[in-house]
């Protein structure tokens, strides 16, 4: 993004922790309330056009195999539950859309990257290696859907009747409605299951066409 931006002359500001989903309410994560606190602030004075919102979300409702549940949302108290981290993730970013809203800013929801079920840079290796198509490093697509079946809905929910959200799904990129690709032009498009390369991210660039127009708009209505 930030190359698509500086080729259009358009300013951006990236932010994020590792392991804080932008949601308010963190309480369980003391470093996460306020980092997201100050990075509201920081909106609410700033005034952006739009915000991007971005995370594992799966992980923060489902845990994942190498962590467990230890980013699942929760009140400080509550042991791991998926239903209950639904019901948070529900609640606390509808939070964060109103006072972004509020702000007069555009809320722009990505859901979750493709997880793969290996790690590609591995398998790109092995594939190659042994002759074998790299190809076939890839999953198929109802897998990733079922994983990611309740935020896909929350995020559309959030969206609907409001002009001021609006939602990008990186898995229309990454696959093909049948299968989940790892690989393109001979080129890993993740750093392992989750982690989008280099590659994978410039991948994603048209995605974000839209957010780039609306800063363009943006820009041309301040001209006059």
């Amino acid at each position: 993004m930030h190359e698509v931006a500086a080729g259009r002359r358009l300013p951006i500001w990236q932010a994020s922790l590792a392991g804080c989903p932008p949601l308010l309410g963190m309480r369980e994560k003391d470093n996460c309330l306020r980092f997201n606190q100050q990075m509201l602030d920081f909106v609410e004075k700033q005034r952006p056009v739009g915000v991007i919102l971005a995370g594992r979300w799966d992980m923060y409702i489902y845990g994942d195999s190498q962590d467990g549940a230890r980013h699942m949302l929760r009140e400080p108290d509550d042991a791991p539950d998926s239903s209950i981290a639904e019901a948070l993730l529900r609640q606390r970013l509808s939070g964060m859309i109103d006072r972004l809203n509020a702000a007069g800013t555009h809320v722009w929801l990505v859901k979750d990257v493709p997880l793969l079920p290996f790690k590609a840079p591995a398998r790109l290796v092995r594939l190659s290696l042994s002759g074998e198509d790299v190809g076939q490093a890839r999953f198929p697509f109802v897998e990733h859907a079922a994983r990611v079946a309740y935020i896909g809905a929350l995020f559309d929910a959030l969206a609907e009747g409001n002009p001021k959200v609006s939602v990008l799904d990186p898995a229309s990129v990454l696959c093909d409605g049948q299968d989940c690709f790892a690989e393109r032009g001979g080129w890993s498009l993740y750093m392992d299951n989750n982690h989008l390369s280099g590659h994978g991210a410039r991948a994603l660039a048209p995605l974000f066409e839209p957010v780039f127009q609306d800063l363009d708009a943006s820009r041309v209505a301040s001209q006059h």
